[in-house]
């Protein structure tokens, strides 16, 4: 267990936030709960894991465009991910990732100095994301 304080744009912009962390870890399963950014669930079959989760996820971006002959000098992204993750272990140092299920919450901010912030909402839907990590060995 931990917790403290931690300054994220996570939720679009810089913030302060308190945080609490509890883990739980068993020979064969894991679960973290890291507040406010996300909560997991992993199960290990050998190399083979399985698990869920749920994550905030976001940031906020420098940028330089015009929007309507307008300046625009950040956007800020927020998206709050839900489904399940497996991953698989390929040799000592290269695991094969997958995820997927729903992005909800999602929400882009433009922001000026010269105009009001525009946020604008976009539709929840399904996602699917595949990945290769560089990992360092397991511990025997």
């Amino acid at each position: 267990y931990g917790g403290g304080l931690l300054v994220t744009s996570r939720f679009g912009n810089p913030i302060l936030l308190p945080t609490i962390q509890l883990k739980w870890k068993s020979e064969k399963s894991q679960f973290h709960v890291f507040l406010p950014r996300s909560i997991t669930y992993d199960r290990y079959y050998k190399k083979f894991t399985a698990g869920l989760q749920a994550v905030v996820d976001g940031s906020l971006y420098n940028v330089n465009f015009e929007l309507n002959a307008k300046p625009v000098d950040k956007v800020a992204y927020t998206r709050v991910i839900l489904g399940p993750k497996v991953s698989y272990r390929l040799g000592k140092v290269l695991q094969l990732e997958a995820s997927g299920g729903v992005v909800a919450g999602r929400s882009v901010e433009l922001q000026s100095e010269v105009f009001e912030d525009r946020t604008n909402n976009v539709d929840s839907g399904a996602f699917f994301q595949f990945g290769i990590s560089l990992v360092p060995p397991v511990k025997e």
